[in-house]
């Protein structure tokens, strides 16, 4: 498994080995990783046409990487999905101010963002008293200040999405989850991009709903996935991608993309 964990590039024919670095500096100004989104009862209609509840897709590529699993007999999401494993590469915290849904149109989802944890925003987004403030634009509307925990992962296995490094980002309800996978990986002992965990989209449900949200453990025995990389080749390979997010973070390039969360950060029910 160590093996598939990085997906074999082609190699470049030598004619184009002097050339390979024209045209590629300019985009790597900004990194925009793919983002981990788990299709809720709330989603917009580009995931719930094509999607079931609880699919664990990637956004805004719209491609599948872990079904939900559906009912014989009635056809409908259950409250369980297909685990999926990865390595997490690196981890930032990230604190956004949200702007209502009724400005949905007229404002961008996110209003301002900093990673900077001594910032207004951050310092608003700990406080339960100052998590919510009146929106100048749209009369008796909200702005939400929100801490955001995101790891930045590279899927493992076989299928069309194995060796993508894709972005999680865990907050409100879900921030539990961040900090638990946290904690899980700082047990190992061992560098974040050494280890490996498996996932779960979990049906999960409180006084004011239902969602979908992500369980993360160590790899279950029946996946026959190592915990821990043990292939020095991968290794190394999952140290260089590290290195190279933990410049792009010093930087501020990394841009996690929250466009088409807006309706859902705003009638989540968690």
């Amino acid at each position: 498994m160590e093996n598939e964990i990085i997906k074999t590039q082609a190699e470049l024919p030598g004619f184009m080995q002097e050339d390979r670095e024209l045209g590629v500096s300019e985009l790597r100004q900004f990194i925009i990783p793919p983002r981990l989104k788990i299709v809720q009862p709330m989603s917009s209609e580009q995931y719930t046409e094509k999607f079931n509840k609880g699919d664990v897709v990637l956004a805004p590529q719209l491609v599948l990487v872990a079904p939900i699993t559906m009912d014989s007999v009635t056809k409908r999401p259950t409250k369980s999905g297909q685990p999926f494993n990865f390595v997490p590469l690196f981890f930032f915290p990230e604190y956004l101010a949200w702007n209502p849904l009724e400005s949905k149109g007229t404002l961008p989802a996110v209003r301002e963002r900093s990673l900077d944890p001594q910032s207004e925003i951050a310092r608003k987004a700990r406080n339960p008293e100052t998590r919510e403030e009146p929106c100048p634009e749209v009369a008796r509307a909200m702005i939400r200040y929100q801490e955001h925990l995101n790891f930045i992962m590279l899927l493992v296995g076989t299928g069309d999405t194995a060796g993508i490094p894709v972005v999680a980002s865990f907050s409100r309800g879900e921030h539990r989850t961040g900090t638990n996978l946290a904690s899980l990986i700082a047990m190992r002992r061992a560098p974040i991009f050494g280890c490996v965990f498996e996932a779960t989209s979990k049906l999960r449900s409180n006084s004011k709903g239902e969602w979908y949200g992500l369980d993360i453990s160590n790899p279950s025995v029946s996946s026959g996935v190592n915990a821990i990389v043990s292939d020095e080749v991968q290794y190394a390979a999952l140290k260089k991608l590290h290195l190279e997010m933990k410049e792009a973070h010093a930087k501020n390039l990394i841009i996690v993309d929250h466009d088409d969360d807006m309706v859902e950060e705003n009638e989540g029910k968690y």
